[in-house]
């Protein structure tokens, strides 16, 4: 931490800021710096960048970090701004109302490859059927290789390759009762590089108590049963209906019986 008190500030320039050092996790970069600190004032810092390019073809050319223009805070997100497998030179300076310091630099160009890569946090749902297991989600630049087996039968392992941003797996083919373990290893796309395998997990799949053919069948049968009353009581209200309002000869007793219990004020005749 760097102090200096208000009353050398007309003759002393504005600190720099010190000690910058770059976190680079599954491809999440973030700048950090020690705070400029000057009692009863609050100093502010803005970031910027330089690509392999600029490096090199137009020195001078250093590209403001959105988001981190002066701002009050002692870190910089810049996954956005270092998007290629390029060296990066970054630097970042303090600013206090018209007074600005030195730019201080990163004390060598940051490379995303060199980015930690690990393992992801897994676990299953549900203990199904299906049985579905959740990846923590890396972001856009990740995919992920799934290893599955039933417990026991470590040799006979299911590999599976996932479409990318996929944090999602249904197990396909488990046995009930069974316990199934799985792994995962995570793959970044960018850098074409792969994490460790994650730690292993495992669940017993459940026994239901009706198969799914034996819930759609019961379903099925419940919904034609419903269909046909349904038709009977229409059918029914349709005669009512028609001998009440265009009698055309003896309403038959049956109907005579309904038609007075559903108007059971009148006396029957």
């Amino acid at each position: 931490t760097v102090f200096i008190s208000v009353s050398l500030l007309a003759q002393a320039k504005l600190p720099s800021p010190r000690n910058l050092s770059m976190k680079s996790i599954n491809m999440k970069h973030s700048l950090y710096w020690d705070p400029v600190f000057i009692a009863h004032e609050n100093v502010t810092y803005s970031v910027q960048f330089q690509g392999e390019y600029e490096s090199t073809y137009k020195v001078k050319l250093w590209n403001d970090v959105d988001g981190c223009q002066s701002i009050l805070s002692l870190w910089c997100n810049m996954t956005e701004e270092i998007a290629s497998n390029v060296q990066y030179k970054i630097r970042v300076r303090a600013e206090l109302g018209d007074q600005v310091s030195d730019w201080a630099n990163l004390s060598k160009p940051f490379l995303r490859n060199a980015s930690l890569l690990t393992p992801p946090t897994i676990k299953f749902k549900t203990a199904g059927p299906p049985l579905i297991l959740d990846i923590e989600n890396f972001g856009p630049y990740f995919l992920f290789y799934l290893f599955y087996w039933k417990k026991g039968k470590e040799e006979e392992v299911v590999s599976k390759k996932m479409n990318r941003q996929v944090t999602s797996f249904h197990l396909e083919k488990v046995e009930e009762g069974y316990e199934y373990c799985a792994q995962v290893i995570a793959y970044a796309i960018p850098i074409q590089r792969n994490s460790s395998k994650s730690s292993t997990v495992c669940a017993a799949v459940q026994v239901s108590g009706l198969s799914s053919f034996t819930i759609a069948l019961i379903s099925f049968f419940g919904i034609v049963i419903g269909l046909v009353l349904l038709c009977a009581l229409m059918y029914i209200l349709f005669r009512l209906m028609n001998y009440s309002c265009c009698p055309q000869g003896e309403i038959p007793e049956t109907l005579v019986i309904i038609y007075y219990w559903l108007h059971p004020n009148l006396t029957q005749q």
